[in-house]
């Protein structure tokens, strides 16, 4: 039996504003359908009290640190408005 019938097809497409017609209907009500069976089978794996995801750490991943540049004053000085202590910058529209 399936999960998603015309019953509950209407109610997504009346919550989510989709005007659904015909074929387009039958698609996504399979579509849908397809993927809880997806999911009801992954829920079915025994994982014996482990999580079932895992991201290792990386060697070669960066570590975030703040660099000064040692720019910021001619950065400043080159914009020509100020507001108060902030740079203004022209509109764009």
């Amino acid at each position: 039996m399936d999960a998603i019938d015309d019953a509950v097809l209407n109610k997504i497409a009346l919550i989510s504003r989709l005007k659904l017609e015909g074929e387009e209907k039958e698609r996504l009500k399979k579509d849908l359908n397809e993927i809880l069976s997806y999911v009801a089978q992954i829920s079915e794996i025994q994982s014996k009290g482990k999580e079932l995801y895992y991201v290792r750490d990386s060697p070669t991943r960066r570590k975030d640190a703040r660099v000064e540049s040692g720019e910021g004053e001619g950065i400043r000085k080159s914009f020509t408005r100020k507001a108060e202590e902030h740079m203004a910058v022209p509109k764009n529209l």
